[in-house]
């Protein structure tokens, strides 16, 4: 067997946590859904439209990663943020690339294959419900995608922008100076 920098073994499975609620998973789901989002600056022209939203499935794998070192109840350091805050639940690049490289899912999927059936059940338990946590999340990221690039919600602030404002007002402003103009010409 290969030499893994993390290593996951029988014990580790009789000690982890095979089963998260319900409303847990959908509260961490729906909060970690925002944070696996990114924006897209969108260009039209001169005037910038209201910015887009796409998944950004790094942070999505990392979070993935940590929710299943938490599972295995294995430390891991956090995610750092620009204001030097920690992404709670989502695993460092740094030991996203350690867990990854020591294919901790495959030795998972190894594991089995022994002869204790207590590990064995407990393993299935935990792999269930690391998949319900992954689907979760997956459609919590999909709402929030809907949500923050509808169309409607999109054209709204691009109406109520303050780019549009000011060329609104110019454009008035123009036209009504245009009016007077005339007017005095007329009289």
């Amino acid at each position: 067997m290969a030499e893994y920098a993390i290593k996951i073994n029988e014990q580790d499975i009789l000690n982890a946590v095979s089963y998260i609620d319900i409303g847990v998973k959908e509260d961490f789901t729906r909060a970690v859904a925002f944070m696996c989002l990114e924006p897209v600056e969108v260009q039209d022209g001169e005037s910038p439209l209201p910015t887009m939203f796409r998944e950004n499935k790094k942070i999505k794998a990392q979070y993935l990663m940590g929710t299943l070192a938490l599972l295995l109840q294995k430390p891991f350091a956090a995610q750092q943020i620009k204001t030097g805050e920690e992404l709670t639940g989502c695993m460092s690049e740094a030991d996203y690339n350690l867990w990854a490289s020591s294919h901790v899912m495959n030795q998972l999927e190894r594991l089995k294959k022994v002869k204790n059936s207590e590990v064995v059940n407990k393993l299935f338990d935990l792999l269930y419900d690391y998949k319900a946590i992954d689907m979760m999340l997956t459609g919590a990221i999909r709402d929030e995608l809907e949500v923050r690039n509808d169309p409607f919600n999109r054209a709204m602030q691009f109406f109520n922008s303050s780019a549009l404002q000011s060329a609104m007002d110019s454009m008035v402003d123009g036209e009504l100076k245009k009016l007077i103009e005339e007017r005095k010409g007329a009289e």
